[in-house]
Parts: C-alpha cells; structure tokens; sequence
C-alpha cells in the first residue's frame, strides 16, 4: 500500500478511465478517496470516466460520488460510424 500511495499521491495528473469497475471494491475506494482529496488539495489534474453519469454509480461510497461531482461532468456520445 505504501508504493501505491507513494506513486499515486505523487502525481500531476491522475487518469482512471472506466471507474465504475470499482464497484463494490471498499478497500480500493477508500484509497481512491484519500488519493482524489491529496491531488485534489495539492491542485492537480484529476480525470475520470464512466459508462454511466457520476449520479448513476452503483455501490460507489457516496463520499466519493460527493468528490467526482465536484468538477466538469460532460456526456460524450460517439457516431457508431466511427
């Protein structure tokens, strides 16, 4: 967990595509939690993404639905020509 929290915790921008794959994995959001507010407070970058709209996450702690919500939420659709 140390070398977890050291990379993470350190970075400039942290990118986690697909976020909803953390649900029902307490222990993972717990870290996740801890890690969003030390980038968060330190004025970093933080990208997220979901399948679904941040208010539609499922077994996601609502302390870190709280926190996703705190920033620019877009709904991106893609042609299924692309």
């Amino acid at each position: 967990m140390q070398d977890f929290r050291k990379a993470y915790r350190n970075l400039d921008v942290l990118i986690i595509d697909d976020i909803q794959i953390f649900s029902k994995k307490f222990a993972t959001q717990e870290e996740i939690f801890h890690t969003f507010n030390t980038l968060h407070s330190n004025n970093k970058t933080i990208i997220l993404s979901s399948n679904v709209p941040v208010n539609m996450l499922d077994d996601i702690e609502p302390r870190l639905i709280s926190r996703f919500e705190w920033g620019i939420s877009s709904i991106i659709k893609t042609s299924k020509f692309l």
